[in-house]
């Protein structure tokens, strides 16, 4: 069973407790969370609860891409994606990646997205392109 490694960098986002509430409720198990905390300051509480169930590294600031080069690093999974901090997965959709990926013999894959306002409800659109 491939394992994943699933690196949340974080700074500063009130939404980091829904992002790990979804990846602990993921159907497939063979997964390793690691959030790297960049330089955050506020909202870090929100983590504590979940620990013992996490990888959690502390670095300095250096942003999105230092995070999750450092979280890339450290993970030992045979497949990593990458969860912004203020994002959640569906509960399947590292069983449905995995799959795909099996079956079609893929290098990676990625999916679409559904944006959602700050009650977790679906909003109708979140960005109009101009013509």
């Amino acid at each position: 069973m491939s394992k994943v490694s699933i690196i949340v960098p974080f700074f500063n986002c009130p939404y980091i407790d829904y992002a790990l509430k979804s990846l602990m409720n993921q159907t497939y198990k063979n997964i390793e969370i690691i959030v790297v905390n960049a330089g955050s300051t506020i909202y870090s509480e929100k983590i504590t609860t979940d620990l013992d169930k996490i990888i959690f590294i502390e670095k300095g600031k250096g942003g999105t891409a230092s995070a999750l080069y450092m979280g890339i690093k450290i993970g030992t999974g045979d497949y990593f994606c990458w969860l912004s901090l203020d994002d959640i997965f569906y509960s399947e959709k590292t069983d449905v990646q995995l799959d795909f990926i099996n079956k079609n013999q893929a290098l990676f894959s990625y999916t679409s997205y559904y944006c959602i306002n700050e009650n977790g409800k679906l909003s109708l659109l979140a960005w109009v392109p101009s013509a």
